[in-house]
């Protein structure tokens, strides 16, 4: 699959939870989580920029990924020698600490006060724990069902 930034990203689960009590629209909600998304580097820029790969390699990698949509990108480096697992495992977490949050992109704007976002995030917490307390392994972050 190629890398893209012109796809419109689903919505960030807490973003929609923040929707489902009105803390947001979500269009606002969309724009945020595109804009947050822009921001985010791709995984062959990661590896380029750490210089895991050369430029040259990455091309050689991508012209491979086309013949095969499914391959992922960090695999078929891996196949063509250009790096090792460890070298993908690290490229992937360097990735993810580069992501933009979109509570962070939310925050930035100034689109939502600090106090709700804190109340929000603590009301979040506490039924994340209270399902813990339950048995439940995980994060429930989607909106809870609206009762019709």
């Amino acid at each position: 699959m190629t890398e893209s930034r012109d796809e419109k990203p689903p919505l960030h689960p807490i973003l929609e939870r923040m929707v489902a009590e009105d803390l947001l629209s979500r269009d606002v909600a969309e724009d945020v989580c595109a804009s947050a998304q822009r921001h985010n580097p791709l995984f062959g820029e990661v590896m380029v920029t750490s210089r895991v790969l050369r430029m040259g390699q990455l091309m050689k990698v991508l012209e491979r990924q086309a013949c095969d949509p499914s391959a992922r990108l960090g695999e078929v480096a891996v196949e063509l020698g250009f790096c090792t697992e460890t070298d993908v495992r690290w490229g992937l977490t360097k990735q993810a600490e580069l992501c933009r949050h979109p509570l962070e992109e939310l925050n930035e704007r100034g689109l939502v006060s600090q106090g709700a976002l804190l109340q929000f995030l603590v009301g979040l917490i506490k039924r994340n724990e209270k399902l813990a307390a339950e048995g439940f392994r995980g994060v429930a972050f989607q909106p809870r069902p609206v009762a019709g």
